[in-house]
């Protein structure tokens, strides 16, 4: 990831994203861009028209989180934590995982993403 811009990272990790999650995912906003003295950003987006969740990436570390509030979040445990390093189908899934057990099954069904 050295050798890519940040602007190039965070357009490949959207990409991905967009790729496996389709139309239960919406909403990106990124901000917090720097590309030097170190790369690093935030992408916020929507799963599941249900929660808020805020990618953070850092040196090539990245974060999941989902906004419980302005200030607060709950940090979500994924294998994959080293871009570099992630197999990124691997990471998708768990990421649908921990968010899907987060949500009432009912709400799933209705919308056809069980």
């Amino acid at each position: 990831m050295k050798n890519k811009s940040v602007q190039q990272i965070y357009k490949d990790i959207i990409t991905v994203l967009r790729d496996y999650f389709n139309d239960r995912i919406e909403g990106y906003s990124i901000y917090d861009i720097t590309d030097d003295p170190y790369q690093m950003f935030t992408i916020s987006f929507t799963l599941y028209n249900y929660y808020n969740l805020v990618l953070k990436y850092n040196r090539g570390k990245i974060e999941f989180v989902i906004l419980v509030n302005k200030y607060d979040g709950i940090s979500l445990k994924i294998s994959q934590t080293w871009l570099d390093k992630a197999d990124l189908n691997v990471l998708c899934k768990e990421l649908d995982e921990m968010v899907r057990i987060r949500i009432p099954d009912k709400y799933l069904a209705y919308y056809n993403w069980e």
